[in-house]
């Protein structure tokens, strides 16, 4: 969240009303040797269209996902594929 709501993200949780758009966080770790996101804080309670999707797609090294995933308002493919490959 910090990369779209900047230091005071932890207040944030609300992604749709940060970025509006849809796959928001696509890909970002894609083909990453990521090993631990155990600590990764992903607080939005509201997503957007596809905005996880695929966010560890390809990780094989990812031997610990994010901890909590609290959203409870939840769009078409905001989870899909997220650990894809992994």
């Amino acid at each position: 969240m910090s990369l779209v709501c900047g230091d005071n993200f932890q207040e944030e949780l609300d992604l749709e009303d940060k970025v509006g758009g849809k796959e928001t966080f696509y890909q970002l770790f894609s083909n990453s040797d990521i090993v631990n996101a155990e600590n990764l804080v992903l607080p939005s309670l509201f997503l957007t269209v596809g905005c996880y999707k695929e966010m560890f797609s390809s990780c094989v090294t990812l031997l610990k996902a994010p901890k909590i995933l609290p959203a409870m308002f939840l769009q078409e493919y905001c989870y899909q594929k997220m650990f894809k490959g992994c």
